[in-house]
């Protein structure tokens, strides 16, 4: 299945010193401070505390990961189809 624009988000992954990732995906999980959550398109507003772990990244379907991003903790904040998560690194 090829993702299509409705089935997308914008996930963006920030350090203090480059963008790590910016790209519009299917879906991704992100290691939240309470455990692991999934992001998908149109997700409801939400602000959270991660700790270390791992940001895997698909962005073809939901079955596949394409991408795994290691981090040290942060927050991330979804709004309005767009995911950033800002790294404490």
């Amino acid at each position: 299945m090829t993702p299509t624009q409705e089935n997308q988000f914008k996930l963006t992954i920030l350090s203090h010193t480059k963008t790590l990732l910016d790209q519009h995906v299917v879906f991704a999980i992100i290691p939240g401070e309470e455990g692991e959550f999934g992001v998908l398109a149109q997700h409801a507003p939400l602000v959270a505390i991660l700790q270390a772990g791992q940001v895997k990244v698909y962005r073809e379907d939901k079955q596949t990961v394409t991408e795994v991003i290691h981090i040290s903790g942060g927050f991330a904040s979804i709004k309005n189809n767009t995911c950033e998560v800002l790294l404490n690194e």
